[in-house]
């Protein structure tokens, strides 16, 4: 088997840049899907040529080729004819109306400029739009949305874009604006002595009461004798436990303010 695959792969341009993702068999009918990673972009002829020889070395099973690129796609003139060129080996009939040069891609969303009429029907029939989406989703893992627009539209298309990405980077910067300030805010509360963290919705128990069973204790406040304002600070427990909220009732445990 080993050499029926190095036989298949005997194009040292090709074996050079693919690498064998995964094989799956079906049992029943032995037919075959391999599954290829590609360290750069096949041109159709090479694909075919992949397909050719493992069909060849395997004439009895119906042997499905497909290639992955995880280097990621590039929205160029080389990657558009990498995709078109897919896109026609299964919809010849859209090479009439898709060309390498009437589109754009802003924010996940490609766009063809196709007038009103039968290009538009016809590339609406045969689900082109979500055709083009799959390879991209399937070879080079990209989400990505398609829509055909009339010529006329696509500048304000763009400019929608545009606006909706200034709004977008405003808002974002207004996000962290309010982030600084609530920190800067938190920071200045630490240093005037607030302390900061979950609330404790145990009831309390004194603190004469405690033993090592009683668990992890959190001292949560204390009162001055003299002027009765609240103060944090810590109880230290020998044992550790499970945090529980006690009440500083008496000096039987000891505590640092």
């Amino acid at each position: 088997m080993a050499e029926r695959w190095e036989k298949a792969l005997a194009n040292p341009q090709l074996s050079g840049c693919l690498a064998l993702r995964r094989v799956r068999v079906n049992r029943a009918s032995g037919n075959m899907r391999i599954d290829f990673s590609a360290s750069r972009l096949l041109t159709q002829r090479e694909r075919q040529t992949v397909r050719e020889s493992f069909a060849k070395e395997f004439p009895r099973a119906q042997v499905d080729v497909s290639f992955a690129y995880p280097g990621g796609f590039a929205f160029d003139e080389k990657g558009m004819t990498y995709l078109l060129e897919r896109l026609f080996e299964n919809e010849a009939g859209a090479r009439a109306f898709l060309r390498g040069d009437n589109w754009q891609f802003a924010d996940d969303t490609l766009s063809f400029s196709v007038s009103a009429g039968a290009g538009r029907a016809f590339l609406a029939r045969k689900n082109v739009d979500a055709q083009l989406a799959a390879i991209l989703r399937a070879e080079f893992g990209r989400e990505v949305k398609v829509r055909f627009v009339e010529p006329e539209n696509m500048s304000e298309i763009l400019a929608k874009i545009r606006e909706d990405r200034v709004r977008e980077e405003e808002r974002s910067a207004a996000l962290q604006q309010d982030r600084v300030r609530h920190e800067e805010k938190k920071a200045q509360a630490r240093a005037d002595g607030a302390a900061f963290g979950k609330v404790i919705s145990d009831n309390p128990i004194p603190m004469d009461e405690l033993t090592e069973a009683t668990g992890r204790c959190v001292l949560c406040a204390m009162r001055s004798a003299s002027a009765g304002v609240p103060q944090m600070g810590r109880c230290t427990i020998t044992a550790p436990m499970p945090r529980r909220r006690i009440s500083p009732a008496t000096a039987s445990a000891s505590a640092s303010l």
